[in-house]
């Protein structure tokens, strides 16, 4: 059986874009370093226009997550990474209220910081993200602020 990419005659990426077909191979490319879990730092590290995926959740937060025996009543809705059962399993649950198999969650977080669900970031143990991260917060403080104070001089 052929592969989705050798059945649509995709180019090797690394010759000159110049056509519009070219420019869907280079997308084939992506696709195909998505599926072989390539790592896009590496091609789309600094100075590539794409910012590098997020550092793994520290380890101090991932331990004091609350890790609980979910009831076998047949309720429970299905665990956002696997989308098996949660019933009668061990659950984790993050900060932002989304329960997941502890098993699942895991490795997730070994990998990186958020959650799968709504993207809510815990704690890193890299000092430079958790700097750019306190930044983007006080900008979008400050963004709040402006927005507060214009609503009441106009609103």
């Amino acid at each position: 059986m052929t592969s989705y990419f050798e059945e649509h005659d995709c180019n090797d990426p690394d010759q000159t874009q110049t056509t519009a077909a070219d420019a869907a191979n280079t997308l084939m490319h992506l696709a195909r370093l998505l599926l072989e879990g390539g790592d896009l730092g590496v091609h789309w590290g600094a100075g590539g226009g794409a910012r590098a995926p997020p550092p793994p959740a520290a380890v101090t937060a991932v331990e004091a997550l609350v890790t609980t025996r979910v009831a076998d009543s047949g309720v429970s809705p299905p665990c956002p990474v696997c989308l098996a059962s949660l019933c009668g399993g061990l659950g984790t649950t993050l900060p932002c209220a989304h329960l997941f198999h502890h098993s699942c969650i895991k490795p997730w977080l070994q990998q990186t910081n958020s959650c799968p669900v709504c993207r809510y970031e815990l704690p890193t143990d890299d000092p430079e993200y958790e700097a750019q991260r306190r930044e983007k917060e006080a900008e979008k403080e400050r963004l709040h602020r402006v927005q507060v104070l214009h609503d009441s001089m106009f609103g």
